[in-house]
């Protein structure tokens, strides 16, 4: 009974919980099948005997958990890890749960069509990419991986298959795909869309190498190893763009298009209608959207402007102007 307690304390909830299947037509948990079948079968030196042969019962336990396991769980248990001892360091290493604002995310997708035309090439170490524009992909390590790694992702296969692969061949074919599109958002950054496996690949193999480190230059060295080649692209340096673009999504404009930002030179290229306009600053700025907003007049966009301080920050009196229209 002492033996059967001692492996209790060992075992996690998931694992306590882990359903086995014993035969076609009989399942049962874990904690159950140790607590009423094979507590019955370990001797007294902590044995139990299988076959004719006898198996210290922890390793027993642990030989039905793996094959009872995920392929990201066996995969981490080959590298001397498990999803618990991996958080620790993914909240300690990496933001990992920050997501992007929702003002930002707005700005970013206004003009993710051609923001990345004027993207630029940087080297990022996998721990200071934090987050992810897709809302429903920020979660704990363990959450994260479970979605791309589960039989309900419809890409599972090809992910699982990278677990079976070595680390380090993997991280060379990596490095010589296309860059990732990810966006920086308050010297942050997140992958915009796509690559998210090979993103949560290499920070799931960070972690487990992290997580050995045991010197600053061992520590330094793995930072180099994971630091790749991204495709950055950057929030408009004029913070009267950004809240234009964040009316414009909000209000689904769609005659009025942000083309091309060009941080260094703050050149601009909007269109209006069939109409390209080369903007250099911020006055003209203001000089195009007041004509637009006299000539086009949104009522819910000069409200949405409004309220995020627009008005104010141009001294525009559109308001006044336009307060004989109904709203």
């Amino acid at each position: 009974m002492n033996h059967i307690n001692a492996l209790l304390l060992k075992l996690t909830e998931k694992q306590k919980n882990m359903v086995l299947n014993i035969k076609p037509d009989f399942q049962i948990t874990l904690y159950d099948y140790v607590t009423t079948v094979l507590i019955k079968h370990v001797d007294e030196i902590g044995y139990v005997t299988v076959n004719g042969k006898k198996i210290l019962l922890d390793n027993y336990i642990n030989n039905i958990i793996y094959k009872n396991s995920s392929t990201i769980e066996k995969f981490l248990y080959d590298n001397g890890s498990n999803i618990e001892n991996l958080q620790e360091y993914f909240n300690s290493n990496v933001f990992g749960t920050l997501k992007a604002k929702e003002n930002d995310v707005d700005y970013t997708l206004t003009c993710q069509n051609t923001i990345y035309s004027n993207s630029e090439i940087e080297n990022i170490c996998i721990k200071d990419i934090i987050g992810t524009l897709c809302e429903d992909k920020n979660s704990t390590l363990e959450q994260m991986l479970e979605s791309l790694y589960s039989n309900q992702n419809p890409y599972s296969s090809r992910n699982n298959s990278f677990l079976k692969m070595n680390i380090d061949s993997n991280i060379e074919n990596i490095r010589q795909l296309a860059p990732i599109n990810i966006v920086m958002i308050d010297n942050k950054y997140y992958i915009k869309s796509d690559g998210h496996h090979r993103i949560y690949y290499l920070l799931l193999c960070y972690l487990l190498e992290i997580s050995k480190c045991k010197s600053t230059e061992e520590i330094e060295r793995t930072n180099k190893k994971y630091t790749f080649a991204y495709n950055v692209s950057k929030k408009s340096n004029s913070e009267l763009l950004n809240m234009i673009s964040y009316a414009m999504i909000k209000c689904r404009v769609e005659d009025l298009t942000v083309l091309f930002i060009d941080n260094s030179t703050g050149l601009i290229k909007i269109q209006l209608n069939d109409k390209i306009i080369d903007v250099y600053n911020e006055n003209e700025l203001i000089n195009l959207m007041e004509e637009y907003l006299k000539e086009s007049y949104n009522p819910e966009l000069i409200n949405m402007l409004n309220a995020i301080g627009f008005f104010e920050r141009t001294n525009l009196n559109l308001r006044e102007n336009n307060s004989s229209h109904k709203m």
